[in-house]
């Protein structure tokens, strides 16, 4: 089992770090991909992607950190989530083709692939938060 959170864990630490560092360096890119979508103002834009950019960074620190990674399974899971459903009401209401901010690593997927791929990620987020959690709370009763 500490195996399976760990792999988990790596690949959300590659996955995060990707997605972030390639929205911060083309972040022109990652608020233009913002401005096509139909369920953000455009007068919150700038807000929005620091937003983004930062609970992504914040989500990555956790992972990262040894003591903070079970907070970092619960943002990822929260986030993938989240990111899951935005990107399924572009596609179900607003027939949205546009691609996504979400960097070159996702960009050989389909809008279907992608949003399955999320909820799945979240899903194992979730699972891995919960055991990390259990886990954290036995060392604590040994």
């Amino acid at each position: 089992m500490k195996q399976s959170l760990y792999i988990l864990r790596l690949l959300l630490i590659i996955l995060f770090s990707i997605t972030l560092f390639d929205k911060i360096l083309d972040i022109g890119e990652f608020k233009h991909q913002l401005f096509l979508s139909p369920l953000i103002p455009e007068n919150y834009i700038n807000i929005i992607s620091i937003f983004i950019i930062l609970i992504e960074a914040i989500t990555l620190f956790f992972l990262v950190t040894n003591k903070l990674d079970n907070l970092g399974f619960l943002l990822s899971s929260f986030l993938l989530s989240l990111f899951g459903f935005y990107l399924y009401f572009l596609v179900a209401y607003f027939s949205f083709t546009k691609p996504c901010g979400c960097g070159f690593i996702l960009s050989f997927l389909n809008y279907n692939q992608h949003i399955l791929l999320n909820f799945l990620l979240a899903l194992l987020s979730g699972i891995a938060y919960y055991l990390s959690q259990n886990g954290k709370q036995k060392n604590v009763l040994a």
